[in-house]
């Protein structure tokens, strides 16, 4: 409940924020196994994160723009990171495997949850990244695939800004 609340707080003083109202009331996806926990020393972007053990976790299923692509920040990169830093940095999630394991860079492959709610998805449904679904790893694919669409229809962050 902090949590949310400083969230909404958060929201409501951060120039880095889309226009649309981020909802975390009920998560669509609570995890049902017992997950690995770890604290979050540092995040890379809106879709990489350095754990406490130094293992980089790229979320599974998004893709949000990249810090540096050939040179340049790509549009709304800067907003991703702020927002999954604001969220996850030095708190501890929970971890979530699908079928694989590593991406061919060697970063873990994981759904990352805060207090029970996916924040891939959150990153999705508020515009920060769009759904990237890579097969054999598509357990929530439906899942993303309507928080991305939702988030296009309102106009939602990237979708807003990045036309």
């Amino acid at each position: 409940m902090i949590f949310v609340v400083d969230l909404i707080l958060w929201q409501k003083t951060s120039p880095k924020l889309p226009s649309s109202n981020v909802n975390l009331t009920t998560p669509i996806i609570t995890p049902t196994l017992t997950l690995e926990k770890l604290k979050v020393k540092y995040v890379i972007d809106g879709d990489t994160i350095i754990l406490s053990d130094n293992s980089k976790v790229r979320y599974i299923g998004i893709n949000s723009p990249e810090m540096e692509k050939n040179g340049k920040v790509e549009c709304f990169a800067e907003n991703a990171k702020n927002f999954n830093r604001q969220l996850v940095e030095n708190q501890t999630v929970s971890l979530e495997k699908d079928i694989s394991n590593k991406d061919k860079y060697g970063r873990l492959l994981r759904y990352v949850y805060l207090d029970g709610t996916l924040i891939n998805e959150i990153l999705i449904s508020q515009g920060f990244a769009k759904t990237d679904l890579v097969p054999p790893d598509t357990k929530y694919a439906s899942i993303f695939k309507q928080a991305q669409q939702e988030a296009r229809q309102d106009n939602r962050g990237l979708w807003k800004e990045c036309k």
